[in-house]
C-alpha cells in the first residue's frame, strides 16, 4: 500500500481502502475515514482540492460512479433514509431522550468528517443524489459557517445539479408529497436551482421573490421575475394545492400573517411544505431582531444573522427568527388544521448534520 496513488487509479485506491475494512457491510463514509486513518491525508487533501475543478470530474466521476455503485449494490446494507414524523414538545422531548444513544454516534461521526478539513479547505462525501439518480462526491467546507464547525445543512454540494443538503432533501419530499399530475404550485422562490427543479417537474408552477416595497403584487420586472410579498398575496382564495416555501419564513418579520395568507390561497385540504431554521429542543421561537413598522426601523435582540439572497448575491437578507414548537401552534391559529414536524437523516444520501427538518401543514 506504499506509494502514491494519482487520480488515473482512483479505482485501485479505493479497492485498496475498502480491502482495510473488508467486514461486508461497511459503510461508504468508513472507507474514507480508513483513508485518512491510514495516511492517505495526502491523496485526499488533493483529490478534495481537486473536487473544486470541472477537470476532476471529466476525468473521475466514471470511476467515482461506477466504484461505488457496485459497492452499494455488491458489499453495503440497502441504504436507507431515516425518518421521523413529531407533533408536539414534549413527543419530541421523549424521542430524543429515548434515541439519544443513536444521535450522539450520528454527532460523533459528523465531528470526524469535520476534522478532516483541518487537511484541506474542502472535502468531500460519496453519496446517492435523489435529484441526479446517480452516485456524487458532495463537498462540504466551512463556508457559511462559524469557520470551525461545518454548516452541513447549507454544504454538501452536490456538484452536478449544485444543490445542498437542505434543497437535496426537499426535491425529495417534493416527489414523495406532491406525487405526479398538475396540481396547482406556489412556490417563494424564482431564480434558484431549487426553483427551476420544480418547474421542469411541474411546469405551471407559479414562482415569486420578494423584489422590495415599490413592487405591486404580481408585478413582473424586466428580467422576468414575478414580485409577491407573502403577508400580501396577489392571489385569489383557494388558488392552489400546494404552497411551498423554503428558508424563506426567518426573514418575515410579521410571519403569521404570512401563514394566515398561505392558508386563504390554499384549497380545502392544501398543503404548504416548508423548511426554516427550526429547534427542536426550543418550546419557543427565538426572537433574533424585531421591525418597527411605524418609525421603520429594525430592533436587533442578537446579533445580525444575515442569510444568501438570490436576487442580490453580493448583499443578505436578515434572519427574524429560529423557530421552535410555537410556530406549530402558529399554523393551528392561522387556519391549518393538522401540522406535523418531519425530521431526516441519512448517511447514504449525504443528509447529515443535526437532523433535516420538514414542515407538513394542512388546511
Amino acid at each position: 500500500m506504499a506509494g502514491i496513488l494519482d487520480l488515473e487509479t482512483f479505482a485501485h485506491f479505493f479497492d485498496t481502502v475498502h480491502w482495510m475494512r473488508s467486514d461486508g457491510c461497511v459503510l461508504l463514509i468508513d472507507c474514507w475515514l480508513s483513508a485518512a486513518q491510514n495516511k492517505f491525508t495526502q491523496y485526499i487533501e488533493k483529490y478534495s482540492q481537486l473536487a473544486i475543478g470541472e477537470m476532476m470530474f471529466t476525468r473521475i466521476r466514471p470511476a467515482i460512479c461506477k466504484r461505488l455503485s457496485r459497492l452499494i449494490s455488491q458489499r453495503l446494507p440497502i441504504p436507507t433514509l431515516w425518518h421521523m414524523e413529531l407533533t408536539s414538545f414534549e413527543e419530541c422531548k421523549k424521542f430524543l431522550a429515548a434515541q439519544s444513544t443513536r444521535f450522539a454516534a450520528r454527532r460523533a461521526l459528523e465531528l470526524e468528517l469535520q476534522e478532516q478539513l483541518s487537511h484541506s479547505d474542502v472535502s468531500m462525501l460519496p453519496g446517492y443524489c435523489w435529484v441526479c439518480r446517480g452516485v456524487r462526491a458532495f463537498l462540504y467546507d466551512h463556508k457559511y459557517s462559524n469557520g470551525s464547525d461545518v454548516n452541513w445543512r447549507e454544504r454538501l454540494v452536490c456538484p452536478q445539479c449544485q444543490l445542498n443538503n437542505r434543497l437535496r432533501l426537499t426535491a425529495k419530499i417534493l416527489d414523495h408529497s406532491v406525487g405526479t399530475g398538475n396540481p396547482r404550485i406556489y412556490m417563494t422562490e424564482q431564480v434558484t436551482a431549487l426553483a427551476k427543479h420544480v418547474s421542469r417537474l411541474y411546469a405551471s408552477t407559479i414562482k415569486s421573490e420578494y423584489l422590495g416595497p415599490d413592487h405591486s403584487p404580481g408585478a413582473i420586472n424586466s428580467r422576468g421575475i414575478r414580485h409577491e410579498d407573502i403577508t400580501a398575496l396577489s392571489f385569489s382564495d383557494a388558488a392552489f394545492d400546494f404552497v411551498l416555501s423554503f428558508d424563506v419564513l426567518e426573514h418575515v418579520p410579521a410571519y403569521k400573517v404570512a401563514l394566515k395568507e398561505f392558508a386563504r390561497v390554499l384549497k380545502p385540504g392544501g398543503k404548504v411544505l416548508m423548511t426554516v431554521p427550526f429547534i427542536l429542543l426550543h418550546e419557543s421561537n427565538v426572537v433574533r431582531a424585531i421591525f418597527d413598522g411605524e418609525k421603520g426601523e429594525i430592533h436587533h435582540l442578537l446579533p445580525p444573522e444575515l442569510h444568501g439572497d438570490p436576487i442580490d448575491p453580493s448583499a443578505g437578507v436578515l434572519c427574524y427568527y429560529h423557530f421552535g414548537w410555537e410556530l406549530l401552534n402558529d399554523f393551528y391559529s392561522n387556519g391549518f388544521s393538522n401540522v406535523a414536524l418531519h425530521i431526516y437523516w441519512s448517511l447514504e444520501f449525504g443528509h447529515i448534520g443535526h437532523e433535516q427538518i420538514v414542515i407538513e401543514a394542512t388546511k
